[in-house]
């Protein structure tokens, strides 16, 4: 019996990675029955879930992607206490038996047959934190963060905008203040912050590298975002090991218009590091020992050092034009 239910599991996860559906996000797992019960019910916003109206209940096979739990999930459309979102639910004991600390703020269900999801609303996009730093100074240094004005529905320049969003790196959410306009940030054309509904903005929560993704889906300009991450295939170089990671090599084929002996220019970033700034990339190996293209950072926002790179790296170009995809 073990090895029968394994097996499907197995195959129902082999399906999902073949096709997941809607992502919904967890919004609080807190509960009118007290402490004892947190995590083993969870909150959301009801528009995610297609005909799921107030006081209605549903049943349907779902999964947890940071867990790998997958059962029948029950889902009511009211809060029920929890402190963020209007809707709930839990394991319904098939396959899975609701328990506390099954869910975490920041957590996704997943539902198999994805005709559930109200896909319009589901969709979000992870919006990348270019910069952190800001014109009132170092005392407000990642209480702010700065992105890209094109990758938010109608945000104009100078205009104001507010949502439910969340950082997946520290798991807070919160209602987030948007502006269409700098304020000093050093990259990107638009800033934000927490915005005291269930979040208080304060210095050090945000990162460059980070983002922040909206709950509504609504929210996302829908742009070409397919970012590319451009793998590290070895750091060593024709300098010597005095310069082991202060250069990278890579292949090619994944950078548009870089010819052999070409050289171009564009901001990017380190997934590992977080470390975001301009790199300059050759269409040549210049020694690496793998990869027929090298580059490194180049003096604006980051300087070049060693041991910045290791093999296995990914460098993500802000502009995925940059990407060409093979």
């Amino acid at each position: 019996m073990f090895m029968m239910k394994g097996l499907v599991i197995f195959g129902l996860l082999g399906l999902f990675a073949q096709a997941r559906g809607c992502e919904i996000t967890i919004l609080s797992v807190d509960h009118t029955f007290g402490a004892i019960y947190v995590g083993k019910y969870f909150n959301f916003d009801r528009t995610k879930i297609r005909d799921l109206g107030p006081g209605k209940e549903l049943k349907f096979l779902a999964y947890n992607p940071r867990t790998s739990l997958i059962g029948e999930v029950v889902v009511w459309g009211q809060p029920n206490g929890g402190s963020l979102g209007d809707a709930h639910g839990r394991f319904n004991n098939r396959n899975v038996a609701p328990k506390p600390r099954q869910w975490r703020v920041g957590d996704k269900f997943v539902p198999i047959d994805d005709s559930y999801c109200a896909k319009e609303k589901c969709e979000s996009c992870r919006i990348p934190v270019l910069s952190v730093d800001h014109k009132f100074g170092a005392s407000f240094v990642g209480q702010y963060f700065n992105f890209d004005r094109k990758l938010v529905n109608g945000l104009a320049v100078g205009q104001e905008l507010k949502f439910l969003a969340y950082n997946p790196r520290t798991s807070l959410i919160g209602e987030v203040v948007i502006w269409g306009q700098s304020n000093g940030g050093s990259v990107g054309d638009a800033h934000g912050r927490f915005n005291h509904k269930n979040v208080a903005p304060q210095p050090g929560q945000w990162k460059t590298g980070d983002v922040f993704v909206p709950v509504d889906g609504s929210f996302c300009a829908r742009v070409p975002r397919k970012t590319c991450e451009i793998s590290i295939l070895s750091v060593d170089h024709a300098f010597g090991p005095s310069h082991t990671g202060q250069y990278f090599n890579f292949d090619r084929q994944h950078v548009h218009n870089l010819g052999a002996g070409q050289t171009l220019k564009f901001l990017a970033y380190n997934l590992r590091t977080s470390k975001i700034g301009e790199v300059v990339v050759w269409g040549n190996s210049n020694g690496g020992s793998i990869g027929d293209s090298h580059g490194r950072f180049n003096s604006k926002k980051v300087a070049p050092a060693p041991g910045q790179w290791k093999t296995g790296d990914k460098l993500v170009p802000v502009d995925a034009s940059v990407c060409k995809q093979v």
